[in-house]
């Protein structure tokens, strides 16, 4: 496992991080999922043993914190940097800042943070940071020891992430960034941006809700033929690796095997690896990738639950599907008949309250992509 130093900070990081977001399911009897916790307590310890020493998860990442925790039993919390994030738009109160983090530290079975972070600081969210005075907490619970390290997610745009960088002197942020993702959001310029001044950046929505590690279009694989990787994966992380910037790349593993995969997949690459033939092949993968997406949508259900219990990300995952990787033998109409049609699922059942777009991190205008997404791919009688 290649290692490198964190910023300006005497221990050095895995670059491959472990993120807990997507672990696989179980259904229960009542129909309900959750998380499969033998094989996501498989997963986390797979990874540690393998050298990864940089663990991810957050408060609203359903169940996440808790098999953590139990992972991390046994000897394994002392081998690795663990990582939350506290909820901020969750707060209704300066009080409730230091309840969800006793909460958090409850759940990961810890009485302390490696790195604990304010999650995703986008307008509305920095907003509250500074109506709750968030920033000054998170000084107290470091000298506290608390929290050993202090800093910030963020999928707010290039001015806003500049903002947020300079409002307090961070141990370390995070932002999502991938090839497909280059000139979004904070994008490469907020990279470097933040890299300049000293920050480690942790990189997330590496391969884009998993979107990068599938088999894309053709028109997208004829480009990627030209750069180095045996999977799709492989050659979305080997374009990050190659910035120096890009400290630690988290990766969402769903099993075992994608572990290994990525374990060996970091100890082929170093930075600046890449011919700058290699690096336009990427440029021109994006602009194929952008030809053949509808809705910018990463899959993260940040939006989820819808309280009329619309599939949000599934339907805009179908929706883009439909021009991306769908068998074209089979009707699309016919398709989204199965999927959501006579069901709660169905998009028209959404009744435009906008609870959704107040969390979701790609700042989506979901009422008006799902009626979008409806009227292209309805059964037409």
């Amino acid at each position: 496992m290649k290692y490198v130093k964190f910023g300006k900070h005497d221990f050095e990081v895995s670059r491959f991080g472990l993120g807990c977001m997507r672990f696989p399911k179980i259904k229960l009897e009542d129909g309900t999922e959750v998380i499969n916790e033998k094989e996501a307590i498989d997963i986390i310890r797979t990874a540690i043993d393998g050298g990864v020493n940089y663990i991810d998860t957050a408060y609203v990442y359903p169940g996440s914190e808790v098999v953590v925790g139990k992972a991390l039993q046994d000897g394994y919390r002392e081998k690795v940097k663990l990582v939350t994030k506290l909820p901020i738009w969750s707060c209704t109160s300066e009080e409730d800042l230091q309840k969800f983090m006793d909460e958090e530290l409850e759940r990961l079975q810890t009485d302390y943070l490696d790195i604990y972070l304010l999650h995703n600081l986008f307008e509305a969210n920095w907003a509250k940071v500074k109506q709750f005075n968030a920033i000054e907490f998170m000084k107290k619970q470091k000298e506290a020891g608390k929290a050993k390290l202090i800093g910030f997610s963020c999928h707010g745009q290039l001015s806003h992430w500049k903002e947020v960088v300079d409002a307090n002197d961070w141990d370390v942020c995070m932002m999502q960034y991938n090839y497909f993702d280059k000139y979004y959001q904070a994008g490469e310029e907020g990279l470097k941006y933040a890299s300049a001044k000293g920050l480690p950046v942790i990189i997330m929505e590496s391969l884009r809700g998993g979107m990068l590690g599938q088999t894309p279009p053709e028109n997208v694989a004829e480009k990627l033929a030209k750069v180095p990787g045996e999977t799709y994966g492989e050659k979305s992380f080997a374009w990050l690796i190659n910035q120096p910037e890009c400290t630690v790349m988290l990766s969402g593993c769903s099993s075992v095997e994608h572990v290994k995969e990525n374990l060996k997949t970091f100890d082929k690459y170093e930075p600046n690896h890449l011919t700058e033939e290699q690096l336009k092949a990427y440029d021109e993968a994006r602009e194929e990738w952008n030809k053949k997406t509808l809705v910018a949508c990463t899959g993260c259900a940040y939006c989820m639950p819808c309280p009329m219990g619309v599939d949000i990300p599934g339907i805009f995952k179908y929706y883009n599907d439909t021009v991306r990787v769908l068998d074209k033998s089979q009707s699309q109409t016919f398709l989204y008949a199965q999927l959501f049609s006579h069901s709660k699922k169905d998009p028209t059942q959404c009744i435009e309250c906008g609870k959704c777009m107040s969390h979701c991190p790609q700042n989506i205008q979901i009422p008006v992509k799902l009626k979008e997404a409806h009227e292209a791919c309805a059964p037409k009688n």
